[in-house]
């Protein structure tokens, strides 16, 4: 089993939960992947969408980048700037590949082509100010995210 293919069977219970789906995108546009809401007879509905032609790095890191999005609750909430969202994402998902030892693939992934990966996170912070309430929930959002997921990959690697 690869690893995306174990990223997603760890995440897949807690989207289904909490009324998300994933899937990937039908062709290549600007995004390698989004995390979006809708609303359908008063009811949320979420969805997570990726790239699929990439290779298993890349796909990891966009699949966890939209899971941050998604169990940080950045479509609704507003404590938090869109950079710093990103920002956090960003980070949630290169603590995820760091743990699988990906980084390496990362580098030849076609989003670290596109992207440049290791200054993405930097360039939505470039010359921003944060307060210190900012700064708290963008940490705590990062531990929370990166443990979650750490427990549940572990499980699925030890199944």
């Amino acid at each position: 089993m690869f690893e995306f293919e174990k990223c997603l069977l760890a995440i897949n219970p807690y989207l289904k939960r909490n009324n998300c789906t994933f899937g990937y995108q039908q062709k290549c546009i600007k995004k390698h992947g989004h995390c979006k809401l809708r609303i359908k007879n008063g009811i949320k509905l979420y969805e997570i969408k990726i790239e699929k032609n990439d290779n298993d790095a890349g796909k990891v890191y966009t699949l966890i980048h939209e899971f941050a999005h998604f169990y940080n609750s950045h479509l609704e909430n507003k404590d938090l700037t869109r950079p710093q969202k990103e920002y956090v994402a960003h980070y949630v998902a290169m603590g995820i590949i760091d743990y699988l030892g990906l980084k390496k693939e990362l580098t030849e992934s076609a989003i670290n082509k596109k992207f440049h990966i290791d200054s993405y996170g930097k360039m939505w912070m470039k010359d921003r100010r944060l307060t210190i309430k900012q700064k708290e929930i963008m940490i705590k959002q990062e531990k929370n995210t990166i443990k979650y997921l750490k427990k549940h990959i572990f499980n699925i690697y030890i199944v």
